[in-house]
């Protein structure tokens, strides 16, 4: 699960994610938020695939649903979307 802020280097991040990941795009609920569709957009660039959640907890929630119980989700990007998780 990732998001960013407009302000970091998010290619820079992206390119530490393995082409075979399973993605999932989405955004905080703060004025500094990439838009996810922006973010999705630079992941594709770089061959990256995903789906786009405009909701944080609705991204975790398909994680869950797919996971496995030796399966990790890792959320990552900004705190923000962490913030909206808890």
């Amino acid at each position: 699960i990732c998001g960013f802020v407009k302000d970091k280097d998010v290619s820079m991040a992206l390119c530490a994610f393995p082409n075979d990941a399973k993605l999932y795009f989405t955004q905080a609920k703060v004025p500094r938020a990439l838009a996810v569709e922006e973010l999705c957009a630079k992941a594709n660039k770089l061959g990256l695939q995903g789906e786009i959640f405009t909701e944080v907890v609705e991204a975790l929630n398909a994680a869950r649903n797919i996971a496995d119980e030796n399966d990790i989700i890792l959320v990552i990007g900004s705190f923000f979307i962490l913030e909206e998780l808890y």
